[in-house]
């Protein structure tokens, strides 16, 4: 659902339009718009084993992790309830990293 549908129209759509002009893909959370702005290289088109599908997400949220803990570190000294969102994204991220290993085993 897009950000404009969850709150009041008044308020809502200057502010999504001024996010959407600032990033290239949108903010939809649509996969493509998100990994184009997530600097994280290209995904390999063509034929791809599961294996192959596995090494590159792993590689990928792994990365992505590491970035939600630096940020995690530098929000503690700010702001404590954001920094525990995070913590809490870094947890789920660290699971779906442990859920792809243990696939590939």
């Amino acid at each position: 659902m897009p950000l404009s549908y969850l709150a009041s129209p008044v308020l809502i759509p200057p502010f999504y339009e001024s996010l959407s002009a600032r990033y290239r893909g949108g903010i939809t959370g649509c996969g493509w718009a998100t990994s184009s702005t997530a600097n994280l290289g290209e995904f390999p088109g063509g034929y791809l084993t599961d294996k192959q599908v596995l090494l590159i997400r792993t590689e990928r949220i792994t990365t992505v992790a590491k970035r939600v803990r630096r940020r995690t570190e530098h929000l503690s000294k700010i702001d404590e309830l954001t920094s525990n969102q995070l913590q809490n994204l870094s947890y789920q991220l660290d699971k779906h990293v442990w859920q792809f290993r243990v696939h590939m085993q």
